[in-house]
């Protein structure tokens, strides 16, 4: 079945929007993985007594992204928005399992 914004007359571009629609279910897959590995830090910090909310390292964390971002060439405004949704999943992720 062709969905209404598919363009037979352009394979090629339906190629390509098939490539990144697997790019976004592989982004997805390592996004669910950051969330697991953020709730298995944040089980340990509770363990050890420390707290779960860290401005300063999500701000660290926020920094390296940016200038990783920078160096691939993308957007920092842009890529800010991405990490900073990211750190706000993780914390809530962290959160729940409190």
């Amino acid at each position: 079945m062709t969905a209404s914004h598919d363009h037979p007359e352009l394979p090629e571009l339906t190629r390509l929007r098939g490539k990144i629609e697997e790019n976004d279910r592989a982004l997805v897959d390592v996004v669910r993985r950051r969330v697991e590995l953020a709730i298995e830090a944040g089980r340990l910090k509770r363990a050890a007594g420390i707290p779960v909310f860290d401005p300063d390292r999500e701000r660290e964390v926020e920094q390296h992204v940016l200038a990783y971002a920078v160096k691939s060439g993308l957007d920092t405004a842009h890529m800010r928005l991405v990490v900073r949704g990211l750190i706000a999943l993780a914390r809530s992720s962290q959160e729940n399992e409190e």
